[in-house]
């Protein structure tokens, strides 16, 4: 975990090697100073908490609570990233064979049990989230006290961290400011070094230390489409009712509130719309309200609804929207999904965790995630077919890459002492000795 460097005991315990630490130094000399690449205009308040003054990530979580469509978008891109698993693969050059079972065995561990109460999926889909709602996520890497390698790892609240860099940009550590009550950022600093955290980030133009989350590019449609919603829930909580002038004349109290009453009774509720309104002694009604304009909300709400789609990268179909696509058009767009926002997602997730957390490890291994099939089945078969026909593929290798058992008789009834057919035994045999090859970690 973090170093408390406020706790009273842990700072009698570490006090003589945080004064001789040159990094503690530079530590505190950053936590009293902007970070590089921040806005310039921060009062001293902000530089201490180390919060962005551009935007309130209190804003930003409530834009995800209470927009649906944010809130649908984001979780369709964590749930699509982490739904095929991940897996160790060799390092560039080396041999399934070659990698031992003390290489591969930690980490796998690790992967497999990341904490008592969270698997290693849940840790990278929150990651995808905290990306998307606030631009930076971050993970803790809990470093074993002997060995000095990672024995587990928990996602951080994003909004609480604060990077320290110097002036030329390196990462000297990590600022938490942390409620013990509530979790929530407050004034009890903790400080992690730059290996105890792993630091996600968007791209963000102009700063080089923290991520832009996209939710900032839609506050104006975003605030439409709940006005909208406000808009056409008040209509329901006033019963229902048309916004109405009735003209009685000349008229007494109690008459006015005999009609009050009528309307109240008769008009006011779902259950009442449409009725047909009588009225005597000459009164005249006007509706005032719902014209044909006002239902303009509901075109609003679409307009803003692809708006917000397009900024975060889902296709509207990809969250149950289903207007105007054929079979072929969602084909296509579930390909671009996959491809121009899914796939990239997880190449800068697996570098990160690659260069910040299986490198801390004494192993010829690398984190990826399972790749993603941009073909359906059909698609698939048809290759396959081709493959088989023109041999490229033998049927038994086809069989693997579908994940079956091969056979013992190739389709051509060939023995299996043929040369083709010893090449994919032999390559069974080494994936036999290599298991974890095809281990997928969820």
């Amino acid at each position: 975990m973090g170093i408390d460097w406020f706790g009273i005991e842990k700072w009698k315990e570490h006090r003589i090697s945080i004064e001789k630490s040159k990094l503690a130094r530079q530590i505190d000399e950053a936590v009293n100073q902007p970070s590089q690449g921040l806005i310039q205009n921060w009062d001293e308040s902000e530089a201490k908490d180390g919060r962005e003054p551009r935007v309130s990530y209190r804003t930003l979580e409530s834009l995800y609570r209470r927009e649906s469509w944010v809130r649908a978008c984001i979780d369709v891109i964590a749930r699509t990233a982490t739904s095929n698993g991940f897996r160790l693969i060799p390092c560039p050059g080396i041999e399934d064979s070659q990698i031992t079972d003390r290489e591969i065995e930690p980490i796998l561990s690790l992967l497999e049990e990341p904490n008592p109460n969270d698997t290693f999926s849940e840790i990278i889909a929150e990651v995808c989230i905290d990306l998307h709602l606030y631009g930076d996520a971050y993970v803790e890497v809990v470093l074993n006290k002997t060995t000095n390698t990672p024995e587990s790892l928990y996602n951080l609240y994003a909004p609480s961290l604060r990077v320290l860099v110097d002036k030329h940009g390196t990462v000297l550590g990590y600022l938490q400011m942390v409620d013990s009550k509530s979790g929530r950022a407050n004034a009890t600093p903790i400080v992690f070094r730059p290996e105890e955290v792993v630091h996600f980030r968007l791209p963000n133009p102009g700063n080089e230390v923290y991520g832009l989350s996209p939710l900032e590019s839609l506050f104006t449609p975003i605030e439409t489409d709940l006005l909208a919603q406000e808009y056409n829930k008040k209509f329901f909580q006033n019963h229902a009712t048309p916004k109405l002038h009735v003209d009685l004349g000349t008229c007494t109290l109690s008459q006015l509130k005999r009609t009050r009453e009528y309307f109240a009774f008769q008009l006011k509720g779902v259950s009442n719309a449409h009725k047909t309104l009588i009225t005597e002694g000459g009164a005249t009604i006007k509706v005032i309200g719902i014209y044909p304009s006002d239902m303009e909300f509901l075109n609003q709400r679409k307009f803003s609804r692809d708006e917000i789609c397009a900024v975060i990268g889902v296709p509207p179909m990809k969250i149950g929207i289903f207007e105007d696509v054929n079979r072929a058009s969602a084909v296509e767009a579930d390909k671009s999904f996959k491809s121009e926002k899914i796939i990239p997602l997880q190449r800068m997730i697996s570098k990160k965790l690659n260069l910040n957390l299986i490198s801390l490890f004494d192993a010829r291994v690398q984190f990826e995630f399972v790749e993603l099939d941009l073909r359906d089945a059909l698609e698939q078969s048809e290759i396959n077919k081709v493959y088989l026909e023109t041999g490229v593929l033998t049927v038994d290798e086809v069989r693997v890459s579908l994940g079956l058992k091969p056979k013992k008789k190739s389709i051509d009834n060939q023995d299996t002492t043929d040369p083709e057919s010893e090449e994919v035994e032999n390559n069974l045999n080494i994936s036999a000795i290599a298991k974890w090859r095809d281990k997928v970690i969820r």
